[in-house]
């Protein structure tokens, strides 16, 4: 045998320089080369091990499909594909580990509206792994809606992806059930507004039927809430608000038969008509509490048994009630005593009954006159003259007419202008805050 060498044939000596270069490669594959790491670094373009991650549409709700792809890598004694993830804030958990060298796909599922790491690590034998890494930007969830994306209200408020400053937008409807809205700073808000969206309550409930400490709810009428406690419609603490909602015919067995408010919590733009409770305050019970109760209608035309409209008790200093209407009741309001009231700010508003306290120390159903005691200069006493039916609606409109003396009759100061910049209005429809 005559091997071929630089394009010549050499004799007998050449084949030995032959075999010798091929025992000094044989050698270095078999005792060096068995050992030799593949290259975990990239070292050029050609190197590069890349993964994507892709989601099946772009806004998660209550949740979305995710594809994670990466490049088939040529690996001498290939072992594994190692798949792991990490929220923002965590550690790296595994998703999978995969054996076929040919797949480089995989699927996941995401629950929330945020960022996503996803790497892959491929594995020889000898342990050896080179990773590759890519980010999922996921786009934030602002908004949902009831019942499209979630069937019930407090299913979508209790999701992963409505955080503090998100919005729960509600369809047209009626809604029975209740609200316990606590740990988030969330919006609910009815589309189109209380007149074709309701929360119904149930009898004969321990609680009432909202039951807001953070947030907000808008537009809603709240109806046939039956109540143990205080608060037969809302029970309304800490920063809580309620605004442009309708609240009517709840039933609290205790205070609050409409509303009962404590803490820094506020009211704007509501109405408030025909609710009853078994201790006081038909429409609105207030204690310890320095939020606002601004632009608010309060109507009672109930046999009230000399049960106030509004009721204070607590240490009230520094409310703020300013623009309100109060009608239908005698009285409009009461207090306990006299330091319930002090430092309240009632200003600017109409009602048609004076004020009263309750001074008996033994605190039953006595009222002495105490007029001067809480009248400010702004308020007045009159008729607000509601429009009503004369619209020819099918339900009570409790706007004002044109010649109504609650019409440009609230604070002057421009930050309670109504919408179209003029002066307040007293009642639900007046003010930055009206629909």
């Amino acid at each position: 045998w005559i091997p071929k060498y630089n394009g010549r044939y050499r004799g007998p000596r050449g084949s030995v320089r032959m075999k010798i270069k091929l025992s000094i490669i044989f050698f270095y594959t078999i005792f060096i080369g068995c050992d030799k790491i593949f290259d975990t670094k990239p070292s050029n373009n050609n190197n590069l091990f890349v993964v994507e991650a892709e989601m099946d549409g772009n806004k998660v709700v209550t949740s979305l499909n995710v594809t994670i792809s990466w490049d088939e890598i040529m690996v001498d004694k290939f072992s594994h594909y190692l798949v792991e993830k990490r929220n923002l804030g965590s550690t790296w958990s595994i998703m999978k580990k995969i054996e076929n060298k040919i797949l480089t796909k995989l699927n996941d599922k995401i629950f929330d509206d945020v960022n996503v790491d996803y790497r892959v690590g491929v594995f020889d034998e000898s342990g050896n792994v080179r990773w590759a890494q890519t980010t999922l930007e996921v786009p934030p969830t602002t908004y949902v809606f009831v019942p499209d994306e979630y069937s019930k209200i407090i299913s979508a408020y209790n999701s992963h992806v409505i955080d503090d400053g998100d919005t729960v937008l509600v369809n047209p409807g009626q809604y029975d059930e209740y609200l316990l809205l606590s740990n988030k700073n969330v919006t609910i808000q009815a589309v189109e507004g209380f007149e074709q969206t309701t929360i119904n309550g149930y009898p004969n409930s321990l609680y009432a039927t909202l039951r807001i400490f953070n947030g907000s709810v808008e537009g809603f009428t709240v109806r046939s809430g039956h109540s143990d406690e205080n608060g037969g419609g809302v029970y309304l603490n800490r920063t809580g608000r309620l605004k442009n909602c309708f609240i009517t015919e709840n039933i609290a067995e205790k205070n609050g038969g409409g509303v009962y408010l404590t803490g820094e919590a506020s009211l704007y733009n509501n109405i408030f008509e025909a609710n009853i409770s078994g201790g006081n305050g038909l429409n609105l019970f207030i204690y310890n509490a320095s939020g606002s109760i601004i632009n608010n209608t309060f109507v009672s035309n109930a046999d009230t048994s000399r049960k106030a409209n509004i009721y204070f008790t607590g240490n009230n200093e520094g409310l703020n009630f300013q623009n309100n209407i109060v009608f239908g009741s005698d009285p409009g309001f009461a207090a306990l005593g006299k330091e319930n009231i002090a430092g309240v700010n009632v200003k600017y508003s109409l009602m048609d009954s004076i004020f009263y306290l309750q001074c008996s120390p033994i605190r039953r159903q006595v009222y002495c006159d105490s007029t001067i005691a809480f009248m400010d200069s702004t308020n007045i006493v009159n008729n607000p003259l509601f429009v009503g039916f004369n619209n020819g609606n099918d339900y009570f409109d409790y706007s004002v007419q044109s010649g109504s003396p609650c019409l440009h009759a609230g604070n002057p100061n421009e930050v309670y202008f109504n919408k179209d910049g003029s002066r307040n209005t007293m009642g639900f429809t007046g003010g930055p805050n009206a629909r």
